[in-house]
């Protein structure tokens, strides 16, 4: 890493905290867009400081990025972690704070609007584990009347 790909990263890091984080904790831009149902190119351009990030996907962000340190503390507290050192999770802590100190002048309908998002998602990625192969060809037959 040259010296002008470490002050793209302070830049980045700078502009929107919660993409530091997320980097840290393991979740990808094709991560980011798949959650949010919109293509990876505008999860780059929101990266890249080329466009703005819309209020409340930056509160949708920042509750995803503290749900992924959650369960990074989780799995590291019953020793299934191991490729999360501390250090790496201090880390994504600093960006959370971070974030959420700049999402403090955000306006009360987009932080209601990305936590309410956020929820939808959170509870269809749950409802998604919970199921599996043999419960979707139920699912099926059953809405559709076929054996």
């Amino acid at each position: 890493m040259n010296k002008n790909d470490d002050e793209n990263v302070v830049g980045k890091t700078e502009l929107a905290p919660v993409f530091h984080g997320l980097g840290v904790v393991g979740v990808s831009g094709k991560d980011i867009a798949s959650a949010l149902r919109i293509s990876t190119a505008s999860v780059s351009k929101w990266r890249n400081g080329h466009t703005s990030i819309p209020d409340d996907i930056m509160v949708f962000l920042t509750l995803m990025l503290g749900d992924q340190i959650g369960q990074a503390e989780a799995a590291e507290a019953i020793g299934a972690c191991e490729n999360k050192p501390d250090v790496m999770l201090e880390d994504a802590l600093d960006a959370l704070h971070c974030q959420e100190k700049l999402n403090g002048g955000l306006p009360a309908a987009a932080v209601r609007e990305g936590a309410r998002r956020y929820r939808l998602w959170w509870n269809a990625m749950r409802n998604a584990a919970f199921l599996n192969t043999d419960d979707f060809g139920m699912l099926r037959s059953a809405s559709t009347g076929l054996a």
